[in-house]
């Protein structure tokens, strides 16, 4: 399972960045693009909804792949022993939830720090296909970071970050039913104005070595405003990851001073 796209997502997150602005009420992403590696070929979409708590400190995360359609050549179907004849169809991926804690912020000389732990619920589909594996797992992380370069009139910033975490996941090796990972990442983000631009390395690293060392590089672009972002993202695969992925989406916010002006009139 592991040299597919969809079998083990590779996490993604805002690694040490501020959890969520005391202003935001609830934010809803909707994301659609490919992925393309030698012999499978295939086109998702990605749904993700977040929701602050506690003015900002603790946000409540949901996502889920709700359909992709995949194509995969005769040899790489046979080196998976696919069950699909021909290599084509559709899949729907793994619900995930999530929690993020701010455990620190804008503390003088000190890094902001978060904990985030969540859940890969057992609800993907054509597991025959090789596409979801039907399986749960669930990780746990500390990220920090600092901004470390800011104009003074703060229209430009910099940030470096990175995450320490353990993940397992249940596998369908009767020797190994579970594999348990070292979780990594680094990054670095430039914010200027209203356009934000992210750069992270990441991956995990499991004990069996049967392609379970991936390690991705993003790089995403978004422009916001003040009330719906426009994103667009790259993902290439250096290590037990054979995808090269490009995303394009849209973020609506909904903030208290929305919710307020509804209210008055």
């Amino acid at each position: 399972f592991f040299k597919q796209k969809t079998a083990y997502e590779i996490k993604e997150c805002d690694w040490s960045s501020d959890v969520c602005s005391s202003d935001l009420l609830f934010r809803f992403e909707f994301s659609a693009g490919g992925h393309f590696s030698p012999g499978d070929v295939a086109a998702d979409s990605r749904l993700q909804a977040v929701a602050p708590f506690c003015n900002g400190k603790v946000t409540v995360e949901a996502s889920v792949v709700p359909v992709e359609y995949y194509e995969m050549n005769t040899i790489t179907r046979d080196l998976r022993a696919v069950r699909d004849k021909d290599g084509k169809g559709r899949a729907g991926g793994d619900i995930n939830f999530s929690t993020n804690i701010q455990l620190l912020s804008d503390r003088t000389g000190l890094p902001d720090v978060s904990l985030e732990i969540a859940l890969r619920t057992a609800s993907g589909t054509r597991l025959g296909a090789e596409r979801y594996t039907d399986a749960p797992g669930y990780h746990m992380d500390v990220s920090f970071g600092k901004r470390v370069l800011m104009d003074a009139k703060s229209v430009a910033a910099l940030r470096t970050y990175g995450l320490l975490g353990f993940y397992s996941y249940q596998t369908y090796d009767l020797r190994h039913l579970q594999n348990d990972c070292f979780l990594f990442g680094v990054g670095l983000d430039v914010t200027r104005g209203k356009i934000h631009w992210a750069n992270q390395l990441g991956g995990y690293y499991g004990y069996q070595h049967n392609g379970d060392q991936p390690l991705v590089f993003r790089s995403s672009l978004t422009l916001q405003g003040s009330k719906t972002d426009f994103i667009f993202r790259i993902q290439i695969g250096l290590h037990d990851f054979e995808y090269r992925s490009a995303h394009i989406g849209i973020s609506r916010k909904l903030t208290l001073r929305d919710a307020k002006r509804k209210k008055d009139n």
